[in-house]
């Protein structure tokens, strides 16, 4: 049996309003425990997933605020002291700050975390992360690699989507 806590779990991304601590806990199984701030539309991070949006199933508990799951079907809003199903296809808006925790296949959401910071690898840290934004190492199984940091003209950097960690 394996367990973790928020604070146990490795920072897989954070800053400008994010962060994401993953941890694999057996089963093909892993936990996320996640924070966004008011504001944070994850859509544009999705871009070029299938349908634009994410294609991994979350099971889940809203800790703290009030989330907006955008569909194809149309929207939902989660809020704090709600357990959740969300099916291949959703895209998060946090409306308030946000506290959620998930279980995620690894494989499908490993997939989403790559596609997401992909952007740092090839140089520049995805929409709205700072200039010195980097990928930081996948917590297990593997590393996705690091960027370089990327010119503040760049136009990636603008309205806050996703920020990797720096160190």
């Amino acid at each position: 049996m394996t367990a973790t806590t928020r604070d146990q779990a490795p920072v897989a991304i954070a800053g400008d309003g994010v962060e994401l601590r993953l941890q694999e806990i057996g089963g093909g199984f892993s936990v996320a425990f996640m924070r966004l701030s008011q504001g944070m539309e994850m859509a544009p991070a999705l871009k070029g997933l299938p349908d634009d949006l994410c294609p991994c199933p979350h099971w889940g508990y809203l800790l703290k605020g009030t989330l907006r799951m955008h569909t194809k079907e149309g929207t939902r809003d989660y809020t704090a002291g709600e357990a959740f199903y969300w099916a291949p296809g959703h895209a998060p808006e946090a409306v308030e700050d946000v506290e959620y925790v998930d279980f995620s296949p690894t494989e499908e959401f490993r997939t989403v975390i790559d596609h997401v910071t992909s952007a740092s690898q090839q140089g520049c840290p995805p929409r709205g992360a700072s200039p010195t934004a980097r990928v930081a190492p996948m917590p297990s199984p593997g590393p996705l690699g690091r960027g370089a940091p990327c010119a503040a003209a760049d136009p990636w950097v603008g309205d806050a989507h996703w920020a990797v960690p720096t160190s």
